[in-house]
Order: C-alpha cells, then sequence, then structure tokens
C-alpha cells in the first residue's frame, strides 16, 4: 500500500480506538440516580423555601440527580437548611455517606457521631470544634435509612430480594438482558443544618418531618 492508502486507515482506526476507550469509560462509570427530588415539600409547623438546584453529574465510582435545597423556616426560631440529592454508586462499596463529599462537597462532615445504624450527627468543616450543627442520612428506594456501607447495602440487597416475589423468573430474565437494573446502589442522601449548635433531638425531630414528607412525595 501507498502512504495515501494508509493514512486513512490510520486515521479510522484511531478513532475506532478513541471510541472504545470512551465506551468503556462510559460503561464502567455509575449509572445515573433513578430516584427523583421532590420541588416541593409540605413540613407542619414550617415555611419551606426552595433556594435553588444544581445539575446532577456522572462519574467513575459515584453519580448525582440534581441537587436540591430548602429553607425550613419554623415560627419564632432560626430557619435550617435541607440538602436533598439522590446518589448512585458503581459498586456496593460506594454507597455510604462517608464517600459522598467526593461528588457533593456540601455533605462533609467533621467529627461525625452515629446514633444506631441510621443517622449521623456532626458539623461543618467551618463550624466550631464539638457543636452540633449538621444530621446526616440516606434513604433506600424503599423508604429506610442508613449511613454506613453495611447497614445501606443490607436494606438494598433485602429490597433487591423482595422485588423478585411476585415473579422471580421474570424478574431475573429482565435484569439478565438489561430492562430493569441488576443492582441498583442508590439512596437519597440528607443533610439537615442548623445555623447554630444544636441538640441531635431536635435535629432528629425535624428530620422526622422531612422523612414522613419524603415517603408521601
Amino acid at each position: 500500500m501507498t502512504p495515501k492508502v494508509y493514512r486513512p486507515l490510520l486515521l479510522v482506526l484511531a478513532g475506532l480506538t478513541a471510541g472504545a476507550a470512551l465506551l468503556k469509560a462510559v460503561s464502567l462509570a455509575a449509572p445515573l440516580p433513578e430516584r427523583q427530588v421532590p420541588t416541593a415539600l409540605n413540613l407542619p409547623g414550617y415555611r419551606v423555601v426552595p433556594l435553588g438546584t444544581s445539575p446532577g453529574r456522572r462519574g467513575r465510582n459515584l453519580s448525582h440527580g440534581p441537587i436540591r435545597r430548602f429553607q425550613l423556616q419554623p415560627t419564632g426560631a432560626p430557619a435550617l437548611r435541607l440538602l436533598l440529592v439522590p446518589v448512585r454508586g458503581r459498586t456496593s462499596a460506594d454507597v455510604q455517606l462517608a464517600k459522598f463529599p467526593a461528588v457533593v462537597p456540601e455533605l462533609a462532615l467533621s467529627q461525625r457521631q452515629l446514633s444506631g445504624e441510621a443517622l449521623a450527627f456532626g458539623r461543618g468543616p467551618a463550624d466550631p470544634p464539638g457543636a452540633i450543627t449538621r444530621l446526616q442520612t440516606c434513604v433506600t428506594p424503599g423508604g429506610s435509612s442508613g449511613v454506613t456501607e453495611q447497614t445501606l447495602i443490607r436494606q438494598l440487597n433485602l429490597e433487591r430480594g423482595a422485588e423478585l416475589l411476585p415473579s422471580p423468573l421474570i424478574t431475573k430474565v429482565k435484569r439478565l438482558i438489561g430492562l430493569i437494573p441488576n443492582s441498583r446502589w442508590e439512596c437519597l442522601a440528607v443533610q439537615l443544618q442548623s445555623p447554630t449548635p444544636s441538640e441531635p433531638q431536635q435535629l432528629e425531630h425535624v428530620w422526622k418531618l422531612v422523612g414522613s414528607a419524603l415517603a408521601r412525595s
């Protein structure tokens, strides 16, 4: 072959190689979450004001959907901030709140204290040492809350098994051919933030209201 013939062939091969590399990178990335965050919430005793939305982003190990922020204004007390963001991991090991700040820096939590398996308390990086200003949790598609990988994956596996019960064979076939996800490593990250140091019980009370509102949405 002459050099003029080689040149187009090399360009085609280079394009195919680049396309294959891009396809591999995309296929290995974490899928976008399926959960949609509500645009409005109704909390008894609070005026809920939307503060804006940031777009979702797909990443190598973690992807997140649109981030929604709200102000929760009670009567005669300082307003709280609420952050809601659906997060999905590429593998089960990625689904834990401690890893989420890598894609959502607002979820960074210092001096974290766990309350059972469902809640974490702590402070933001700029808050005074020892202060409790934030509550965090993550809600599975089935409505259970968790913080650590062990808790969330246990619950997600239980929910995945429950999906098989109505029609095990059909569900397995749909998973096999890709009509439904084989493993949905996903939860809705929730953060309540107080402008001043708060008692965990106060933040937990508000979280119960938020959790009920999310269940209704």
